[in-house]
């Protein structure tokens, strides 16, 4: 069987709920697998590196259990949305280190690839409040790699897994993730590229507007077919 590990969205800020545990319950009936749901520590009680940390701790118990749940080594997957993509980008970040991992796919939900990004954009108040409570109030630290993965180098890059974005194009980070795809493209990587035209930020983990269904299918797919 596969097993994914999956990271919830909340802009660092909010714990997981009942919309992760539906979406998870679909991923496992569908694969025939089996979906761990992380629920890791969040602001203002927990600044970085703390979600990292318990992300990579928890991928990490995860896939000592393979055996264990009769589930495969080669198929292994992280993935997560908005927030939680960032997550699992770093924890394929890490491994890269510390290769503790054997990861098949990483999974980009209208992932918040860049939270620098809105802390020069009067539009996107909100957006730059989490980025500073996540940082600790070091701007400047968010140009790391490990809380913005758009500014990985290209040998970064270079050693990523394969990588499905699901990317609704009315998501602030829609043109973020297209350009980080394609730098991964460029590196050799294998990607996929979904883009939903009516999708929004959280449309899949909500079940909003009449895209939601595709892109869970979508994500579906890529862990069933996905294999070292």
């Amino acid at each position: 069987m596969p097993l994914h590990v999956n990271y919830h969205g909340g802009g660092f800020i909010f714990p997981q709920n009942e919309d992760d545990d539906m979406y998870c319950a679909h991923l496992a009936a569908a694969t025939g697998g089996v979906v761990v749901d992380v629920d890791y520590a969040v602001c203002p009680d927990a600044v970085y590196p703390m979600a990292v940390d318990q992300s990579w701790e928890a991928a990490k118990w995860a896939f000592a259990h393979c055996r264990e749940w009769g589930c495969s080594e080669n198929r292994f997957s992280i993935g997560g949305s908005s927030a939680g993509g960032n997550l699992a980008f770093t924890v394929a970040l890490r491994n890269q280190q510390e290769k503790a991992l054997k990861i098949c796919l990483l999974i980009q939900e209208y992932a918040a690839n860049d939270l620098y990004m809105s802390i020069e954009d009067p539009a996107q108040e909100r957006s730059a409040a989490f980025s500073r409570l996540y940082s600790d109030g070091n701007i400047e630290r968010l140009k790391d790699p490990m809380l913005s993965p758009v500014y990985a180098t290209d040998d970064q890059l270079r050693q990523m897994p394969e990588t499905i974005f699901i990317a609704p194009q009315k998501c602030p980070f829609y043109h973020i993730n297209n350009r980080l795809g394609m730098r991964m493209v460029d590196q050799g990587v294998k990607v996929s590229f979904h883009a939903y035209p009516e999708g929004t930020h959280g449309f899949t983990i909500r079940m909003a507007g009449d895209e939601w269904l595709k892109s869970q299918e979508d994500a579906i797919k890529a862990i069933h077919d996905a294999s070292l």
